[in-house]
């Protein structure tokens, strides 16, 4: 069984955020949201119509 890792649920430490570390925060949290966009239109353009058989 492995030892579960309690994580803090906030970013950043105790102080309120920087400028630099918001606008890092920013570029990090646009570029994942892109990137599972573009993997959500990739996987909804490659899905396959299931045909059906006629007899």
């Amino acid at each position: 069984m492995k030892k579960q890792i309690n994580e803090p649920d906030f970013i950043g430490g105790q102080g309120s955020l920087t400028k630099k570390e918001e606008i890092a925060l920013r570029e990090y949290f646009a570029e994942k949201k892109k990137k599972k966009s573009a993997r959500i239109q990739k996987k909804t353009a490659t899905t396959k119509k299931s045909r059906t058989l006629t007899t």
